[in-house]
């Protein structure tokens, strides 16, 4: 006989693989499972994260209510926030975002605008995947695009993706 045992910490979750198939999500808590010639894999999610990559399985499992199913599409990316903290960029993919004990969402942005406006501590995680340009109070600026004249800018900061 085979046995399994761990301990999940309050900002896990566990995916609990018998032979290779998954039969069990974990919660926080002490686990212990036993059974004849078993082969276990355990699967540990972090939440405080606030997303895991989405794969159909997890979906299956996972408590009603737990996460919410999120596509980035191509083009776009998106800032996850927990409880209203801005965590992480999620590039073009399907998402679970974690909805347990927190309160989450993504902000999503379309790389494909010229111009974008998100606040500086969503900028900041972003890095050099976004430029800034500041107009002074006694200057105003003109975005060109192609040779042609597209937006009128006035004092501030403005921001760029560079992608």
């Amino acid at each position: 006989m085979t046995t399994f045992e761990t301990i999940i910490e309050e900002r896990e979750r566990g995916l609990l693989y018998k032979d290779g198939r998954l039969i069990e999500w974990l919660t926080p808590g002490r686990h212990r499972r036993r059974a004849w010639r078993a082969e276990w894999r355990l699967v540990r999610i972090n939440i405080s994260e606030g997303y895991s990559e989405h794969t159909p399985e997890l979906e299956r499992m996972m408590p009603e209510g737990s996460g919410q199913i999120v596509s980035i599409k191509a083009h776009r990316w998106a800032v996850r926030t927990v409880d209203e903290r801005p965590v992480r960029v999620l590039e073009p993919g399907r998402y679970i975002l974690w909805q347990l004990r927190a309160e989450g969402r993504a902000w999503v942005f379309d790389t494909q605008g010229l111009l974008v406006t998100m606040p500086d501590t969503f900028a900041e995680l972003f890095g050099s995947r976004l430029s800034g340009q500041v107009i002074a109070e006694s200057q105003r600026g003109i975005l060109m695009s192609e040779g042609k004249a597209v937006a009128w800018l006035e004092p501030g900061l403005h921001r760029f993706w560079k992608v």
